[in-house]
């Protein structure tokens, strides 16, 4: 602002009385205002100790006649906003006096700071000096563009957050805004020093096809920022879609194994149990049992020119009826024959190592229902306790054993089922009366009761491929279902088709997008 603007002068009055105005500006001479000093020198301060300091600059009228001073508050300079001139917008000196004028150095930051006061009539203007220390954060990416994984695949940035001020920098943590794809490693706290850094991962795992987007915040004590901000974008790039239509097989997973006496007191009770037989598979199927039955009598299943064992899904396409004659050649009279029966249950379990014929028929997580089937005492010649205690020791941990008796109980004309009912009662079986009339069909729901009453109607099914999880949907005729999970770690879907009202052997659709192999 120039000095005549800044300048007003008042006139004295003559003995005569008043003068006509004189619309000259009355001469002044170049020093009539003195400033001093003429550097106003802050020093330098600590931000987060001292955010401002004060100094005085003193205005001296030296002149006999009244000065009003204007323009005082403004600073010139590229860091004016830093010095503040706390003065009026008018001073009024009286001839021959001086003012002192604050002026305050607010930085707010690290730095070095220059400005100017310029005093209208003072003969050099009033140069303003400051320096300050502080912590100064800087977080930085080398790309914002994190990448472009397909979908289910994911990639990791690093952020590297350094204190580029002169004061230690303290780190309170940070948080992710925006895409939930985007994950925080460790948020990074504690104090960095000057030239100090720390490194923050950053993961990015695109559920959906597209571009996203987040931000991430960095809190720290940096005066001037105490919140570092920085946006990161990535790209989900699609993969192949799948689509698996598994049966609906659901509840306990049941490994029965029915150990028969088929001597020729059996004829009778066998072909009738033979002809009823369907009612085992279809009392299993109602119970919402995952099943698979093996038939053992006086030989071993292994020479059966039929499947060793029956398996729920193979067979899901088959009435029940047509179930039974696959499995009729274990429920027939034998020329060789044997009561020891917990024996016999012993050497079939060897025949489910590796290679055996066996093999796969004792599941892990499934219920091992052994069923004895005689109208004699049972005839192993060990306790009962060393035949349990050899079948569980053939077993994986997460096998739970029990043994049922379908026997004779000492009356109409049968013999007690001896060691039969102890394993039952050992292993909290059922144990049933073969010579009480009972019909077959009851005989097999009871059976088939013990294995379904482990179950719960969810069932288990692997899928094929890895998904992305965030895109599996899981339908049956037709209609979305919601009592499902997946299970991460053994790639598998939960489905509770009990709560969902499905029908065993219903088909359903299970859809998913590929997860494709992550390249780095």
């Amino acid at each position: 602002m120039s000095r005549h603007l800044a300048l007003l002068c008042l006139a004295a009055c003559t003995p005569l009385g008043p003068a006509k105005p004189d619309p000259r500006p009355p001469e002044l001479p170049d020093d009539a205002l003195a400033v001093s000093p003429s550097v106003l020198d802050f020093g330098e301060l600590s931000v987060l100790d001292t955010p401002e300091a004060t100094r005085e600059i003193t205005l001296t009228n030296q002149t006999d006649e009244s000065l009003l001073v204007e323009g005082l508050t403004h600073v010139w300079g590229i860091d004016e906003d830093v010095f503040i001139v706390d003065a009026p917008a008018v001073v009024q000196l009286e001839p021959r006096a001086s003012a002192m004028i604050p002026v305050r150095f607010v930085p707010g930051t690290e730095g070095r700071w220059l400005g100017t006061v310029i005093p209208p009539l003072a003969i050099a203007p009033v140069e303003l000096i400051g320096a300050a220390t502080a912590p100064v954060a800087s977080l930085r990416v080398s790309d914002a563009q994190v990448g472009a994984p397909y979908v289910g695949c994911a990639v990791e940035s690093t952020l590297r957050l350094s204190n580029e001020g002169s004061e230690p920098l303290d780190v309170y943590g940070a948080e992710r805004l925006g895409s939930e794809d985007f994950t925080l490693g460790e948020a990074p706290t504690g104090t960095l020093g000057p030239g100090d850094l720390v490194e923050l991962s950053v993961r990015f795992a695109p559920t959906g096809a597209g571009a996203q987007s987040a931000t991430v915040q960095v809190f720290t004590n940096d005066p001037a920022s105490p919140v570092s901000a920085l946006t990161l974008t990535g790209l989900g790039v699609p993969g192949s879609g799948v689509v698996e239509t598994p049966p609906y097989v659901p509840g306990a997973r049941a490994d029965v194994l029915l150990v028969i006496d088929a001597g020729s007191d059996m004829w009778t009770t066998l072909y009738a149990a033979q002809s009823a037989a369907s009612a085992l598979f279809a009392a299993l199927d109602e119970g919402g049992v995952d099943w698979q039955v093996a038939v053992v009598n006086g030989v071993s299943s292994c020479t059966a020119t039929v499947d060793p064992f029956l398996r729920a899904d193979q067979v899901r396409d088959y009435s029940p009826e047509a179930i039974a004659p696959l499995l009729a050649y274990g429920l027939v009279p034998q020329s060789q024959s044997t009561r020891a029966l917990l024996s016999l249950a012993v050497a079939t379990l060897e025949r489910t190592d590796v290679g055996d014929c066996l093999e796969g028929f004792v599941r892990d997580g499934a219920q091992l229902h052994i069923v004895l089937l005689t109208r004699g005492a049972e005839a192993s010649p060990d306790p009962t306790d060393s035949y349990v205690s050899a079948i569980e020791a053939r077993l994986p941990a997460e096998v739970d054993l029990v043994i049922s008796a379908i026997t004779g109980q000492d009356r109409g004309g049968c013999v007690g089922g001896g060691k039969a009912i102890e394993a039952a009662n050992l292993t909290e079986g059922e144990t049933l009366d073969v010579c009480a009339n009972t019909p077959w069909e009851t005989l097999w729901a009871e059976v088939a009761g013990v294995s379904a009453a482990a179950g719960s109607g969810v069932m288990t099914y692997t899928l094929a491929q890895e998904p992305v999880a965030a895109t599996l949907t899981v339908r049956a005729e037709g209609r979305t279902l919601s009592a499902w999970t997946y299970d991460a770690a053994a790639r598998a879907v939960w489905v509770n088709g009990a709560a969902e009202g499905l029908t065993v052997g219903e088909p359903l659709e299970i859809s998913y997008l590929e997860a494709l192999a992550c390249q780095e």
